[in-house]
């Protein structure tokens, strides 16, 4: 997945038509307010609003749409709000990483432990 970089107030575009909850193909009304594909986004807000995976982007729509990469998925009618948010992919992909450093630090001192 492409890296994200955090925009001040994650600035949210809108669906410019409504979905149903089988299309892979999204269209909003500003794609330049999400990060470069493959990336992440969520519709809607709240304990309803579904994440979804891009892995491109067309003029205006999000393309290679998986829906339900967190959330369910389900229509959406045109003007909700989508927009690159923290969600608990992130959350979780931040927690192995540091775990991961966290290991990798242990090994390198537990080298130079041995070596003195």
């Amino acid at each position: 997945m492409a890296h994200y970089v955090p925009m001040v107030n994650s600035p949210p575009t809108y669906l410019s038509a409504g979905i149903n909850d089988s299309v892979t193909t999204i269209p909003v009304v500003d794609a330049s307010k999400l990060p470069d594909a493959p990336n992440l986004a969520t519709i809607g807000t709240g304990v309803t609003a579904e994440t979804i995976l891009y892995t491109g982007k067309s003029g205006n729509n999000l393309t290679g749409v998986t829906r339900e990469f967190e959330g369910t998925k389900r229509e959406w009618d045109s003007g909700t709000q989508i927009w690159r948010t923290l969600t608990a992919y992130d959350i979780r992909k931040l927690q192995e990483d540091a775990e991961a450093l966290s290991g990798d630090l242990e090994a390198h001192e537990d080298k130079n432990a041995s070596q003195s």
